[in-house]
């Protein structure tokens, strides 16, 4: 039995994290820019204790939407920007998202994220080729 459930909590936290870096790690080897900036949206956004371990893993800030839940907002910024003929799409919609708070990654766990994703992504590769 599990002394801690917490612990399968966070564990199940970090595996999720895990995961999503190693894909962007991917897409990085695809030729795709480095990471400046995350912006976290949905049900996730609403966690600070993930929200800290993405910008720690990451290591690069989290900005938090004022609206988490922004499938329809980013729908109608787009619209906007079309509409309004905007000369890049992605400027508009970041000029007109607003933001209520940033996470900035702590540089004191940066590292045990990192050796913790690296054991993490060597025995992926193991288990699942």
């Amino acid at each position: 039995m599990l002394g801690n459930p917490g612990l399968l909590y966070r564990a199940a936290l970090e595996g999720v994290t895990y995961s999503l870096l190693a894909g962007v790690n991917q897409m990085k080897s695809y030729g795709v820019s480095n990471l400046e900036n995350i912006r976290l949206v949905g049900g996730g956004a609403k966690n600070p204790l993930w929200v800290e371990i993405i910008a720690s893993s990451f290591g690069v800030p989290v900005s938090l939407p004022e609206e988490t839940e922004t499938a329809a907002l980013g729908a109608a910024l787009q619209a906007a920007a079309v509409q309004s003929k905007a000369k890049d799409i992605g400027d508009f919609v970041s000029e007109h998202a607003a933001f209520k708070s940033v996470v900035q990654p702590k540089r004191e766990d940066a590292a045990l994220y990192q050796a913790a994703f690296e054991r993490h992504d060597s025995l992926s590769k193991a288990i699942f080729g």
